[in-house]
């Protein structure tokens, strides 16, 4: 068995833990700058983990898109609402994203704000060297 360092079981716990704290939230994922899953909640599988990563990462990449064209300055979130839940993209200063999926009882103000902060945290520990150890964990 392979033993991940202090930092990498600390991003994989904050994003349990964020699930876990937040009500109507089932899933959220951690996606890399060129779209690939660097860390998932628990519960989600690895092809699950790249179609989740996929899509959040072009939503965000259309809302960076969008904002350069109309010089709409920083990305705050990017909001899917769907009839029975929302999905939620927001960007980490790395250039990675964090994405929540969330049911329609979900306290979006809450959720919104949870991932601000949690995304400022990330942005805080996440090194190439992080990154690269968590996606090899979900490799396995």
């Amino acid at each position: 068995m392979i033993t991940q360092s202090v930092e990498a079981q600390a991003v994989a716990g904050a994003i349990d833990g964020f699930v876990a704290m937040n009500d109507g939230i089932h899933e959220a994922i951690l996606v890399s700058h060129d779209g690939l899953p660097v860390s998932a909640s628990a519960g989600i599988d690895r092809n699950a983990a790249d179609r989740f990563a996929a899509v959040s990462s072009g939503l965000i990449g259309l809302a960076y898109g969008a904002s350069a064209r109309f010089q709409g300055g920083h990305i705050h979130e990017v909001i899917v609402e769907m009839e029975q839940a929302f999905l939620l993209v927001t960007g980490i200063p790395d250039g990675s994203s964090l994405a929540v999926f969330a049911d329609v009882n979900a306290d979006l103000g809450t959720v919104g704000y949870e991932m601000a902060m949690l995304s400022d945290d990330l942005g805080q520990v996440l090194t190439p060297a992080i990154r690269a150890e968590l996606q090899q964990a979900l490799l396995r």
